[in-house]
């Protein structure tokens, strides 16, 4: 009786770490659109749980096909490490970038029932819905210092990021929108969703988040519904008529090689391809530029990054580090698009799995012109969208066995 009742403890325990953990993962899903540091204390402190877990063998890794993916990125992130030009560095970026991906694992793992996924993905809505209305309200009570760019709209003067977490919330709401399937409520709250954080879009004034924006609608036509292209024309009716000379020049301006922001890049990206040259195999390690970006540009200028993340990979980790994470998002559009088609008929987890494939098209895009891959808070919303669609396609194979039995 008595190693009986220490057993019951000894479950209960767990399932009480178990709850816990879920609410930190909630947690750091509703503070990922607006608070690096509160999204970071809720997922670390739900990991380092985990962790515990797992050490005292209570709990077990769920398996996914992104495993050998991960595992052979965390061996070129080490390797590269090791041999860097500068270790420090490497070492402390790497931190930032393998520490993330366990979010996908703690989802697969947690969120492991139909009612705690439609909890997080009503979490993740309501977190959209309220960072886009409060930017919103900061752009109209300031509204013409950011109609004619004297400021471009960000949290902390991150327009960058900014921009990247509006593109991303914008495309994951647009399908619920155009699902002929969803409740007449989540579709209007959808609609004003995307109208609020549009509008944020717009302001931050980043041209690769626009054409992140534009690339990854133009899958949702594909893939969900060609009405979409509709809004297109309106939107650029609109920028014509009604928006500022500074809007347009700064949308004319993607178009210009010889604009000062393009001239920079491919500045960079010159410089990039010089120090590849240089570190073909393994790269540079996960470094920041600042301090050898002098020696490969005419005029000894520096920077931080190259402003693309192909070139990034290829320069810090080298082809072979670059093929690894090629070969990962190659494998996530694979599952994207599949669960994608495996539950179109669905608006909840339909319309959150295109919203995901048309993120990934938009985030890849954003990514040839931003180092987005380097950004703590896109990246981790990346990572995070993973790993609800994983999830999403246990609980469609769950589903599908039990109405074959």
């Amino acid at each position: 009786m008595l190693l009986q009742s220490v057993q019951i403890s000894k479950l209960k325990n767990i399932e009480t770490l178990n709850k816990i953990i879920a609410t930190c993962i909630f947690g750091s899903v509703f503070f990922s659109t607006f608070s690096i540091a509160l999204t970071q204390i809720a997922y670390y402190s739900g990991l380092i749980i985990w962790l515990y877990l797992l050490l005292s063998k209570q709990d077990k890794i769920k398996r996914t096909q992104l495993d050998l993916f991960f595992g052979l990125y965390f061996l070129i992130e080490v390797v590269t490490t090791i041999i860097s030009i500068d270790r420090l560095d490497a070492f402390l970026h790497i931190q930032k970038r393998l520490l993330l991906i366990p979010i996908v694992y703690l989802i697969v793992r947690f969120i492991d029932t139909r009612k705690k996924l439609n909890i997080l993905i009503i979490t993740f809505f309501i977190s959209a819905l309220i960072i886009g209305i409060v930017s919103d309200i900061i752009i109209l009570s300031d509204f013409l210092t950011y109609l004619h760019n004297i400021q471009r709209f960000g949290f902390y003067n991150n327009q960058m990021t900014v921009g990247g977490l509006t593109m991303i919330i914008s495309l994951i709401l647009i399908p619920f929108a155009l699902h002929p399937k969803t409740p007449k409520q989540p579709r209007i709250l959808a609609v004003v969703g995307i109208c609020v954080t549009l509008f944020a879009l717009i302001f931050t004034f980043t041209r690769s988040s626009w054409l992140g924006f534009i690339a990854g609608s133009i899958v949702i036509a594909i893939f969900r519904d060609k009405r979409i292209l509709y809004f297109f024309v309106a939107g650029i009716v609109l920028l014509i008529f009604f928006g500022s000379p500074e809007l347009h020049d700064r949308f004319i301006s993607i178009f210009d090689p010889y604009h000062a922001n393009n001239s920079e890049r491919l500045r960079m990206w010159s410089a990039g391809i010089k120090i590849f040259m240089g570190y073909p195999i393994l790269g540079t390690g996960d470094i920041s530029f600042v301090t050898i970006s002098p020696q490969y540009t005419e005029d000894g200028s520096f920077f931080g990054h190259l402003h693309n993340n192909l070139l990034m990979w290829l320069v810090t980790l080298g082809v072979v580090g670059f093929v690894i994470v090629i070969s990962i998002f190659v494998m996530i559009w694979k599952i994207f698009w599949r669960v994608s088609k495996q539950t179109k008929d669905d608006w909840l987890y339909g319309s959150f799995a295109t919203g995901a494939l048309a993120v990934f098209v938009g985030f890849q895009v954003n990514g040839l012109f931003e180092w987005n891959f380097g950004d703590a808070e896109i990246y981790f919303l990346f990572l995070m969208i993973t790993g609800v669609v994983l999830s999403i396609q246990r609980k469609a194979e769950e589903d599908s066995v039990q109405k074959i039995m």
